[in-house]
Formats: C-alpha cells, structure tokens, sequence
C-alpha cells in the first residue's frame, strides 16, 4: 500500500457521507449497539429563511450536540435555550442519559453552563487566542 495516493482537501458530499457511514457501521459493529439517530431542529422565518437551528445525534445512551446557531437579530429572545431544551428532551425520551457538547470560548458557553452543562475538559489555543470546550450535563436528575 506505499504506492497509495493521498488527496487531501475539501471533500465532496458524497465522500464525506460515505465516511460517516462507513464510522457509524464500524462503531455499531465494535461496540453491539445499533441504536443511533441524527437529530435537528429549525426555526424558519416566513420565507423560509433559516434563523436557528440544532444538530446532533444519540449513541449509547447519550447525545451529542455538535452544531447550535441563533441568527444575531434574533438572539436574547429564548430560541436557543428553547431549541436546548427540545433537543434534550428528545434525546431523554429516546434513552439518553447525558448530554455532551463541544464549543469555543467566542461562542457561548456560559450559555450552557447556565442550561446545567459543566466543563469536562479544554484545550488553549484552539483556535488561535480563544479556548475549546467539553461540556457535559446529566439527564433525568431533577
């Protein structure tokens, strides 16, 4: 395999499902659970137009948040803590136990430390001049 050629870059769509596919069969296989699911939800003005939205997806038991976007007009009016809160609902009534993210420093994590979320780990620097956070929150505990 030395004679192998590596393109690195942008990839396609297709690629990039085929990937993931490819993970999420590989991690079914090694770890005996079947059950994962993507999920989202959107908040759409009138004319279509996205102004929030959430992406993540539930394994074993846990859910993970890997993208949350409020539009800068429509901020401090309770979407994201509201899209939060039904994503973790959802995730809750589909098994989940906890909750985990993944945000920067220049995004919002008192944000989620306000929703309940604690620190796990962080890495400086990342990116430059700003910090990376994991976060994590039980669920069902009240």
């Amino acid at each position: 395999m030395d004679d192998v050629e590596i393109a690195v870059g942008s990839p396609a769509p297709q690629d990039r499902g085929e990937l993931v596919d490819s993970l999420l069969a590989y991690n079914r296989e090694a770890t005996g659970i079947a059950e994962d699911e993507e999920l989202s939800a959107f908040i759409r003005d009138e004319a279509g137009v996205l102004i929030a939205g959430v992406y993540g997806w539930v394994f074993g038991g846990a859910a993970e948040i890997a993208l949350i976007w409020v539009r800068d007009d429509h901020r401090g009016r309770g979407l994201g803590s509201r899209l939060l809160k039904a994503f973790e609902a959802k995730a809750e009534s589909m098994g989940s136990r906890q909750m985990v993210m993944r945000t920067h420093s220049f995004q919002a994590p008192a944000f989620y430390r306000a929703h309940g979320y604690r620190d796990v780990a962080a890495i400086d620097d990342y990116p430059a001049g700003h910090r990376y956070h994991l976060l994590r929150k039980p669920l069902g505990a009240k």
